[in-house]
């Protein structure tokens, strides 16, 4: 009987341990901490959609909000964060599209624009190396980004917009993306209580403005 117990033991401590190990294999794409907290407390990341997303290179209706915890202060914890939708790992996942990143502790949010066939798309060549972290700090009540190749953080305006091609310091291509310029529209809000439009990433050229037209009646023509 005495041994059937040491054996039991030793299934139970060997499971935990191989699922330990398991978890540790995996790599998640964005990498998230946090620093700064005088306690240890609990910080939910949330990641959320706004506009159309694209899984690889077709249209999709998932990945529209991910989340994780993250508890206590650490500025190199591994481990924590979100995987690319293809990933098969044990983080939320998220796919190409304009996100909206917040916490549950502060009112500050940022946006991220992934909508670059060079980040993590199986179907297209070539790639960007694809992780990087993101880190809030409780003191200056910030969010900024470090791309893995990268020796510092980047400080993210309140409110602010990052685009993954500036992370990884290339051109973005949109190409890929099925019914693109039909769906890459998108608006957001800047902390101004105003709407604030976002077009799909042109090479080159950054608009200074638009105009939109409103329609009176019913009439379609």
């Amino acid at each position: 009987m005495k041994l059937h117990y040491v054996f039991l033991t030793f299934i139970i401590l060997l499971s935990i341990s191989v699922f330990a190990q398991e978890k540790l294999l995996y790599k998640e794409e964005i990498t998230l901490v946090v620093e700064g907290f005088k306690d240890s407390p609990t910080v939910t990341y949330t990641l959320e959609a706004i506009g159309t997303l694209w899984a690889n290179s077709s249209i999709s209706t998932a990945y529209k909000i991910a989340e994780e915890i993250v508890t206590g202060n650490s500025t190199s914890q591994e481990h924590k964060g979100y995987r690319i939708f293809w990933e098969e790992a044990p983080y939320d996942p998220f796919a190409h599209g304009f996100y909206k990143l917040k916490t549950n502790i502060n009112t500050n949010y940022v946006y991220f624009d992934f909508r670059d066939c060079q980040f993590a798309n199986l179907s297209f060549t070539p790639k960007y190396s694809t992780d990087f972290r993101i880190k809030y700090n409780a003191v200056t009540d910030k969010f900024s980004h470090q791309d893995n190749s990268a020796s510092t953080y980047t400080e993210i305006p309140d409110k602010g917009l990052v685009r993954i091609w500036e992370i990884k310091n290339g051109n973005p291509i949109t190409s890929c993306f099925q019914n693109f310029w039909q769906n890459c529209l998108v608006i957001i809000d800047d902390g101004t209580d105003n709407p604030q439009l976002i077009w799909g990433p042109i090479p080159d050229f950054e608009a200074t403005g638009y105009k939109i037209y409103r329609a009176i009646g019913n009439s379609s023509g």
